[in-house]
């Protein structure tokens, strides 16, 4: 009996997305120029500064450990900007308004407080969740099936009301829902337990930054003037600037994932699986998923747009998106994930009271901004297009109209990455590059076609501590992992990209090391059973 079915899952953020992690860029290992945030080792980088420039750091840092000394260090590295920037190991387009917030307030007093006590604005950006071997973005699993299971919640619970205030497992796993909880197992007839989501490995186009750096800003969502007509800040808003790393709109088919549901058939042990009818397959999911955030993403663009806080080339794409073929049938659906995704997104129609309050709606939305103060061309944080195909068919056809759409948003970023590659040659030719370790943003375009799943194997690999990129490939832990896959088409996919792989380093005419031989002759051996 087959025990899994197996897809593809390919992601085009419609809107920034941002997943927290709890790291952050500090502005002690950054500095901001113009338009681009060079981010740098500073380890590596203080061995390139002069000895009076490291008697002077060093002074700094045996200070008292106030905010005097917070202020000091960003100003130390922000007047050294010039020698740190050709250095960078990563560099990220920022919006206007950031860049010039940092200008204004780098080692600068940011407030007074009522008590007299200094404030020092640290100018932390939060991180969206990253490969730290690749530092390109990651969307996490976690954050796609939990997306998932509220939609699928939602379509159980069938706009139901409670006056109930339950905790997470005594709500959701009642009778009336997914029918697991009894204080005594749990997890057992929990339905997710059946749906298994990797996380998504970044595959968009080489040579384009996978990030932003933008403010979060908050609006209200009714009208709330003074007499002038100027509106009144939210509470959130009149607060410290928050500040995000986050994932681009409209990058196409920009993550690539696996679904795995797992297949029970006839098994049916009361108290030990899943209720029969709350096995979800694909077609189940995809259309929970498109019944529950079709209309929030609907009702907020029109709100958005009344309010006139909408940017309108976004809105007139994201309206040819749903008013094309991709969300029919079972090929493709909707979720919204990550930070600011809003209230309505994460709670159940009929049982949604917002912040203990009778309202079903919140009063204030969450919206991604170039400026802090801009009252227009804001975008909504969070939606994500997920298109599906069963694992191991193949490549997946292009699906043209997105790449289309997508395009339209991609010449201020195309002209950012051309200035970027001119600055790095230049300091390249003048010897300045990074000490120990290159930019990892720009990757040569692959010449075969690769496999989502040896990319997802390699990052699980690099996520160990100690475990760098080529080590992974090379090594035997993933070619055991090949030689395990149950599904004969996706294992010889592997392989063929694996190998590929090797010949594309100049590896599997040269083998060197008892680890890369050991893992050569699986591969060997795996393509000689496939032929």
């Amino acid at each position: 009996m087959k025990t899994f079915s197996a897809y593809r899952l390919l992601f085009t953020p419609l809107s920034p997305i941002h997943i927290g992690t709890g790291e952050s860029y500090e502005p002690t290992n950054y500095v901001i120029e113009d338009d681009t945030l060079h981010e740098f080792d500073t380890g590596s980088v203080v061995e390139t500064l002069s000895a009076t420039d490291r008697q002077m750091l060093e002074a700094i840092v045996n200070r008292t450990p106030d905010d005097g000394m917070i202020r000091a260090i960003q100003k130390y590295f922000h007047d050294r900007r010039a020698t740190l920037m050709p250095r960078a190991v990563h560099r990220i387009p920022v919006q206007t308004g950031v860049a010039r917030l940092y200008a204004d307030r780098v080692g600068q007093t940011a407030q007074q407080e009522a008590r007299g006590r200094r404030v020092i604005n640290q100018l932390v950006i939060n991180r969206t969740a990253y490969n730290p071997a690749t530092r390109l973005p990651v969307l996490m699993g976690s954050s796609v099936k939990g997306a998932i299971r509220t939609a699928l919640l939602d379509q159980v619970n069938a706009g139901r009301s409670t006056t109930e205030r339950e905790g997470l497992h005594p709500f959701q796993g009642k009778a009336e829902l997914f029918r697991y909880y009894d204080r005594r197992a749990i997890c057992e007839r929990d339905p997710m337990r059946l749906v298994h989501l990797s996380d998504a490995a970044w595959q968009g186009e080489p040579g384009l930054p996978a990030a932003e750096i933008v403010f979060a800003v908050n609006r209200k969502k009714a009208p709330t003037g003074d007499q002038q007509g100027n509106q009144r800040s939210t509470r959130a808003d009149s607060g410290p600037p928050q500040i995000l790393e986050c994932v681009p709109a409209l990058r196409y088919r920009a993550f690539a994932g696996q679904l795995n549901v797992q297949l029970l058939g006839d098994v049916n042990r009361p108290g030990g699986v899943p209720a029969a009818d709350l096995r979800f397959d694909l077609d189940r999911i995809a259309q929970a998923c498109n019944a529950f955030y079709r209309p929030i993403l609907e009702n907020e663009m029109s709100l958005l747009s009344q309010r006139g806080y909408l940017d309108t080339e976004w809105g007139n794409t994201l309206n040819e998106v749903l008013s094309s073929s991709l969300l029919e049938g079972r090929g493709a659906f909707l979720l919204r994930v990550g930070r600011h995704s809003g209230a309505e997104s994460v709670t159940l129609n009929g049982v949604r009271k917002i912040q203990d309050r009778e309202e079903t709606t919140a009063t204030t939305v969450w919206l991604a901004a170039k400026e802090r103060d801009h009252p227009s061309g804001l975008l909504p944080f969070g939606w994500v297009l997920v298109e599906c195909s069963p694992l191991g068919s193949g490549k997946v056809d292009e699906s043209d109209s997105l790449k289309v759409l997508c395009e339209r948003r991609l010449a201020a970023v195309r002209q950012w990455a051309g200035r970027v590659r001119s600055k790095e040659s230049e300091w390249q030719r003048k010897g300045w590059g990074p000490q120990g370790v290159g930019p990892v943003r720009h990757q040569p375009k692959p010449t075969h076609p690769r496999c989502s799943w040896v990319d997802q194997k390699l990052q699980e690999l690099c996520s160990k501590p100690g475990i760098k990129p080529d080590d992974a490939l090379r090594g035997p832990a993933l070619a055991e992992a090949v030689r395990a896959i149950e599904d004969q088409a996706l294992r010889a996919e592997a392989v063929a990209d694996i190998v590929a792989r090797w010949k594309e380093k100049g590896w599997w005419d040269h083998t060197s090391g008892g680890a890369a031989k050991k893992a050569k002759a699986i591969y060997e051996e795996l393509l000689k059973a496939s032929s």
